[in-house]
């Protein structure tokens, strides 16, 4: 029995270890928050408009701002500011396959908006006229 160390020193021993593992990690976390402390105090003085409106929408996620109906509709608005515009194009080439005939003279909407460009002035439109109806121009 003597080459073996007694329930309490074991125990003695990983108490020593365990105090030692903890006073090392409150040592580091608390030069974390010191450094933490600094980088906002400085990011604070250096952009405070910038602080201002993060802290602002800190408050507004953690007050249940993200369930309310206003945030609904601007992230539906900002989704459509995003979605149609890039949907455009392909949308605008799927009309001109819709409507183009192989013998066709109509210009596409691709030429079209071209020649708007080129014109910003004039409008190019045309009235849709329905295949096989006479078309009265003034």
């Amino acid at each position: 029995m003597t080459g073996q160390p007694s329930v309490s020193q074991a125990a003695a021993d990983l108490r020593a270890t365990t105090l030692r593992s903890v006073q090392r990690l409150v040592h580091d976390l608390d030069g974390s928050l010191t450094k933490l402390r600094q980088a906002v105090q400085s990011e604070v003085r250096n952009n405070p408009l910038r602080s201002i409106l993060v802290a602002a929408g800190a408050g507004y996620v953690l007050g249940g701002g993200l369930a309310a109906p206003v945030t609904r509709r601007l992230v539906r608005l900002g989704i459509r500011a995003m979605v149609l515009p890039a949907l455009d194009e392909p949308v605008a080439r799927l009309w001109d396959w819709i409507r183009s005939e192989p013998d066709s003279a109509e210009p596409t909407t691709q030429a079209r908006r071209a020649e708007s460009s080129a014109n910003p002035g004039e409008s190019t439109r045309q009235p849709a006229v329905a295949k096989g109806a006479k078309h009265h121009g003034t």
